[in-house]
């Protein structure tokens, strides 16, 4: 266990080729230029950190192939716009390697507030065992995309001043996206933004074995983007699928979340809602597959097409259809922050706090409600969703192991005081673009 202080590209290189598992290497401030690390094989994990975070070791481009057992700690990667550019430039890239962790990194394209002069945050394709954790993605068309892996964790990161989407997963096994925040996103025209986005564009395998827990999507300064959008199904499906208590608010979108191809898919206590004013309503739409079911939803409405089958439904909250929750709601047009769009018994809760604050929705409308009735039924129709019973709150979080299933969030524990910032006290942002095209 043997720590390795280098200050320089040729003297980085060297540690690589001497550390062995269980070794640190600390890199002083400053460019280390184009990192590249190939075929490196340790027994335990091998950490590549910078000395300080008020001084971080840069990397115009980190790649990382045929390699295992690395953590990489407080990094800052990215570089401006040059000629030689694109939408497609990638920043960093993980590939063929096992066993990587990246906490506190700082991706960045030109940091200029205009990410459509940028390329892509992240590329993970072909890896097993990857952990991506209280990291910011700024000032990028796309923030990461994450394609043919096996248990991945990504959790409490921020996006902001994004292009295009924030997250794309194609061909996942095993993923905990949890914790997550979004907002300002820039789109331009034709592009179909997405925070969190799943496709099966040009893929071999569905995907399968998904948590989307606890996100937060913000429209912010920015333009309107989607939530949660999972399509591009081909022949296969995205099974085993549970979207439990994520907030979307966004204007000048329809997809809060959307399912394309679900099967066993649970949508439960998630808020989706955008101003009374906006032309648009965020929705929850099921779209095709089968065995759904969406419960303790707070959202402006709820579409079932005839292609969804086995949809069970119970105790939701449409604005449609139930205008005097608008009431509970006061700051829905201008809010501050995700607590200015909490009810009790409906939707997003700040995770741990339980059900705070506002009178118990049955209270509040009373017989408002009139004749709406539980549609519980096997085979909900779309007219159906819209009909929602008052009753006593179901929905529990999922307790933490049940989510991190091999603990990912240890990633997160300050074993130094430095160590500790790696957590974002504060939600950043993302944003995405077209994504009916496999990335190169």
């Amino acid at each position: 266990m043997t720590i390795i202080n280098v200050s320089n590209s040729a003297q980085f290189q060297a540690a690589l080729g001497r550390a062995v598992g269980g070794d640190t290497i600390v890199l002083a401030g400053g460019n280390y230029g184009s990192g590249w690390i190939s075929n490196k094989d340790f027994s335990a994990n091998v950490t590549i950190k910078s000395a300080s975070l008020n001084n971080r070791a840069h990397f115009d481009n980190l790649q990382v192939t045929g390699s295992s057992n690395l953590r990489f700690e407080g990094l800052d990667i990215g570089h401006s716009a040059s000629s030689r550019d694109s939408a497609s430039t990638i920043y960093a890239r993980v590939g063929a390697s096992d066993n990587i962790k990246m906490v506190g990194i700082t991706f960045h394209g030109s940091a200029d507030h205009n990410p459509r002069n940028d390329g892509m945050g992240l590329v993970v394709s072909g890896a097993d065992n990857f952990q991506l954790i209280g990291s910011s993605f700024r000032d990028l068309n796309r923030g990461a995309s994450i394609e043919k892996v096996t248990d991945v964790t990504v959790a409490s990161n921020s996006f902001q001043d994004i292009r295009s989407d924030g997250l794309n997963f194609g061909a996942v096994t095993g993923a905990v996206i949890d914790k997550n925040s979004f907002t300002n996103f820039h789109p331009q025209a034709g592009d179909h933004a997405d925070a969190i986005q799943f496709w099966l564009v040009n893929q071999s395998q569905g995907s399968s074995n998904i948590k989307i827990t606890n996100n937060v999507i913000m429209q912010g300064t920015g333009g309107g983007m989607q939530g949660i959008f999972l399509s591009d199904q081909r022949a296969f499906e995205y099974k085993d699928v549970l979207i439990q208590n994520n907030l979307v608010y966004v204007n000048d979108a329809y997809h809060g979340i959307f399912v394309n191809g679900g099967r066993n898919v649970q949508v439960i206590g998630n808020t989706l809602l955008s101003k009374s004013t906006d032309h648009k309503m965020l929705w929850i739409d099921l779209n095709s597959g089968t065995n759904f079911t969406v419960k303790d939803n707070l959202a402006d409405t709820i579409l079932v097409q005839p292609e969804a089958t086995g949809v069970t439904m119970s105790h939701n909250a449409s604005l449609a259809q139930m205008a005097g929750i608008r009431a509970l709601i006061p700051n829905l047009n201008a809010p501050k922050s995700a607590h200015d769009l909490i009810i009790a018994d409906y939707g997003y809760h700040v995770p741990g706090t339980g059900q705070p604050g506002p009178a118990p929705v049955a209270t509040v409308l009373g017989q408002s409600i009139g004749s709406m009735v539980d549609s519980g039924s096997a085979n909900a129709t779309s007219a159906q969703v819209t009909k929602t019973a008052i009753a006593s709150p179901t929905s529990v979080l999922p307790a933490m192991e049940e989510v991190f299933l091999v603990a990912a969030h240890h990633g997160l524990a300050p074993a130094t005081a430095t160590a500790a910032h790696f957590a974002p006290s504060l939600p950043l942002y993302q944003v995405h673009m077209d994504h009916f095209v496999a990335l190169p």
